[in-house]
């Protein structure tokens, strides 16, 4: 990635040390991982010490994760993670960047991960805003998918008809 392609200027330092794009796209990794996992157990007002006792995990480290402090766990430790949170393994794998797409094919943001984790937990689908040039298309297909409706009908009602007939 370039400069201009992260959004995050590659000469942001650390203490004395300069982070490398690499180094910068791993920390982003951690902390997008982090904040996921912290949200998700906030939303459910559970505690770390909760979590680590279901998890069977040790409580300073769901802290490190959730601080963006150690990497993404293994696909083992974030099965067992979904399994006691309850949420699909699925948004654990896209916020280790295991994943870099989701299941319709959507590159995986943050906005997306933030949307996908209210779906999870609370069971309901987030209202996203679109403009009104979007909000005309929206329209127009459900327009289209009245009509395709209304010629499911009347093929059925044909066809039952001809069956009648013969």
């Amino acid at each position: 990635m370039g400069d201009n392609d992260n959004g995050i200027d590659p000469k942001v330092e650390d203490g004395d040390k300069q982070l490398t794009d690499k180094e910068l796209e791993e920390l982003r990794v951690r902390e997008r991982f982090g904040h996921i996992l912290l949200s998700i157990r906030k939303i459910l007002g559970m505690s770390i010490e909760e979590l680590a006792r279901a998890a069977e995990m040790d409580a300073g480290y769901i802290s490190r994760l959730e601080n963006g402090h150690r990497s993404p766990p293994s696909a083992k430790i974030l099965r067992r993670l979904a399994d006691v949170l309850k949420v699909n393994v699925m948004l654990f794998f896209m916020a280790a960047d295991y994943l870099r797409i989701d299941e319709r094919g959507n590159s995986v943001t943050k906005e997306l991960l933030d949307l996908r984790v209210v779906a999870e937990v609370t069971g309901t689908h987030p209202v996203v805003d679109v403009n009104s040039e979007f909000a005309e298309v929206i329209a127009l297909l459900k327009e289209g998918i009245e009509s395709l409706k209304d010629i499911k009908f009347l093929l059925t009602t044909a066809v039952r008809e001809n069956k009648e007939k013969n």
